[in-house]
């Protein structure tokens, strides 16, 4: 969410419920405000649980979109802490600073690709959801690196249309949004009365 979309959603005195980490940019926001969502620094102690059960990894590195997203940072929290504990060097790429710079854009990319390099081999890699994952698997791709091999991944979300058409195929860890749904409207409604 962009800077301008948060202010004005900080400004707003209607109840409202947020499907994501707690943002503290909304921390000025007094009540009528609710995050609903799921264990994201578990999402990804669990995905360097997962990875570090398939052999024994040099180094474990988490792949984000952006820098400074909630989600994502507490993602990448949960697995270098959890990753720690494989004796193995941790790292992780933070993506492009700024929401106007995508991610997959050249210069992302090129980054991305020397960090890829850098990682000491076999590598166990999350990235922190399943788009991001597809973006690590090309860049394997074009820099000759065998996935799982040398680099094994995983994603979040689950999409089947990126987890099934990747080359190989992305493991990703699902989420149960419908679910995260059903609480995020219980909580509206709750509010409103």
């Amino acid at each position: 969410m962009t800077q301008a979309v948060t202010d004005a959603f900080a400004r707003l005195d209607i109840p409202m419920v947020v499907m994501s980490a707690p943002d503290p940019r909304l921390a000025s926001r007094k009540g009528n405000l609710a995050f609903v969502g799921v264990d994201e620094e578990n999402i990804g102690s669990q995905g360097a649980k997962y990875l570090a059960s398939l052999g024994s990894f040099n180094a474990f590195g988490f792949v984000a979109s952006y820098r400074g997203l909630p989600w994502s940072d507490l993602r990448k929290r949960g697995f270098l802490e959890a990753a720690k504990r494989f004796r193995a060097t941790t790292t992780a790429f933070g993506g492009p600073e700024r929401l106007s710079i995508s991610p997959g854009s050249p210069d992302d990319v090129r980054k991305l690709e020397a960090w890829l390099l850098d990682l000491p081999k076999p590598a166990a890699v999350m990235a922190d959801h399943d788009t991001r994952a597809a973006q690590v698997i090309e860049c394997c791709r074009r820099l000759g690196l065998k996935i799982p091999k040398q680099v094994s991944l995983i994603g979040v979300d689950n999409d089947r249309v990126i987890c099934d058409f990747t080359v190989p195929p992305l493991s990703s860890i699902s989420l149960d949004h419908e679910q995260v749904g059903f609480r995020a409207a219980a909580q509206l409604a709750a509010m409103m009365l």
